[in-house]
């Protein structure tokens, strides 16, 4: 549920302030890794996957990836639409994974691939708004870090 919030933030902020986008795009990348750790995705094996003759892409080099299979093409408000349909399907997954129902409409989801189609799908927002994925985490790592929390 996590996630969905956070993700809901970035789209939020997709639409009404762009400039919060880096941080939101970690808040949510954080909370994907955590998802596929906790359901025993190994998210880099998935990325290689996407890539076979690039391999995974490092965190600087995904909104390229993005970039590169068109996905950032896409305005703020369809990739908006784009990641909160990711991110239904990953919950979707993850029910499933957890003894959830089948899907009514009898489609299958594969919770690596969902995970891999929402890092793209974050890749995307930082390839059209023009900032590194691997300079807003450690941006974001050292407002954590002067944080008190409580």
């Amino acid at each position: 549920m996590k996630l969905v919030e956070e993700v809901g933030e970035l789209v939020a902020a997709a639409v009404s302030d762009p400039g919060q986008v880096p941080g939101e795009c970690v808040d949510a990348l954080i909370l994907l890794a955590s998802v596929a750790d906790r359901s025993g995705v190994d998210l880099h094996h998935t990325l290689a996957g996407r890539f076979p003759d690039e391999g995974a892409p490092a965190l600087s080099e995904v909104s390229a990836r993005a970039a590169a299979a068109g996905l950032a093409e896409a305005d703020l408000k369809e990739l908006s639409v784009r990641a909160a349909i990711e991110t239904g399907e990953l919950c979707r997954a993850v029910l499933k994974l957890g003894g959830g129902p089948s899907d009514p409409a009898g489609r299958t989801v594969v919770l690596a691939e969902k995970c891999a189609d929402l890092v793209l799908a974050i890749g995307a927002f930082a390839t059209r708004l023009g900032f590194d994925l691997a300079e807003a985490f450690r941006s974001k790592e050292q407002l954590n870090s002067r944080r008190v929390w409580r």
